[in-house]
């Protein structure tokens, strides 16, 4: 095919279209109207020959060519986009958007100073903190939306890096004057005690429990909430005790009004890691913001002792 003979924008459209998977978002992804969008995506198949979108009931689906193009294609334009803005990038005048994934434990401690920092010093830049799925819930495309995420899962993220970021532990927490406070640092007291679990959005169990199961605690689960937040929320109202991250517990004792216990049996310490897209590796903005999040980190946090 001679690219002489086609039009580069079309390849940004039709990355905005495998991306959405929605000719109207796809549209409003690159500034173009429905009507414009539809064009571009007509040119696109006679292009290649290939529908690329048909329609699935009420949704557009991808086709074995479309799903076949979309990492290679997103490869080459972040290559493009690279090149172009080697020598360009400044924070103080950047207009990148990044979505950044991360569970609400991380969010609570990293956001408020990331987007001070941001605000001062790169203020036309977008961070968008997208709340923390399940392995289960992140497919290809889920993946491909994200530029960085942290987590602990140690999992092999096909077209993600990763490096270490911080480390945190668990640690138990209640209301100020429980009736088993004075116990709960014993196997005997955690177990007599009923529990608020936390599963987030794609997890099928608290991320506790395979520890859990190798230790003699077996605890009884009254309760279950979605996220780390809510359950000190609970445990603050009520005599439901919730295992928690020590770091995000401690930020919020004197506002919820909660005591914190050391776990009888160590449940070690939990390493929080940042993933970012291999196709990145050289982008000047990206590495800008990999380096306030290290120096973010590196600020207030220290191993637990």
């Amino acid at each position: 095919m001679n690219l002489a003979g086609i039009d580069l924008n079309l390849l940004v459209v039709l990355d905005a279209l495998l991306t959405e998977a929605h000719v109207g978002r796809a549209g409003q992804r690159v500034g173009l109207s429905q009507p414009a969008a539809s064009h571009a995506l007509g040119r696109l198949r006679s292009l290649l020959g290939d529908p690329l979108l048909v329609r699935s009931g009420t949704r557009m689906m991808p086709t074995p060519r479309a799903e076949a193009l979309r990492a290679p294609l997103r490869e080459a334009l972040d290559g493009v986009r690279t090149v172009l803005n080697q020598e360009s990038f400044a924070p103080a005048t950047s207009r990148r958007h990044f979505r950044l994934m991360l569970p609400d434990p991380t969010a609570h401690l990293l956001l408020p100073p990331l987007l001070e920092r941001l605000q001062r010093e790169a203020p036309g830049m977008i961070l968008e903190g997208l709340a923390w799925r399940g392995p289960d819930l992140l497919d290809e495309m889920a993946l491909s939306r994200i530029d960085m995420m942290i987590t602990s899962v140690e999992r092999d993220w096909p077209g993600f890096d990763r490096e270490s970021l911080y480390s945190d532990r668990d640690v138990a927490a209640v209301r100020a004057g429980h009736p088993l406070l004075a116990e709960l640092a014993t196997i005997e007291g955690l177990c007599a005690a009923r529990h608020v679990a936390v599963v987030g959005a794609g997890e099928r169990a608290d991320i506790l429990d395979p520890w859990l199961a190798t230790t003699p605690i077996v605890r009884h689960v009254a309760a279950i909430a979605p996220s780390y937040v809510a359950a000190l929320r609970i445990a603050a109202a009520t005599d439901l005790v919730s295992i928690v991250p020590e770091r995000l517990a401690r930020g919020l004792t004197a506002s919820f009004g909660i005591v914190l216990v050391p776990l009888p049996i160590d449940p070690g310490i939990d390493a929080m890691d940042l993933l970012c897209q291999k196709r990145l590796r050289g982008d000047p903005a990206t590495l800008w913001l990999k380096r306030l999040l290290s120096d973010i980190a590196a600020s207030f946090v220290r191993t637990p002792t």
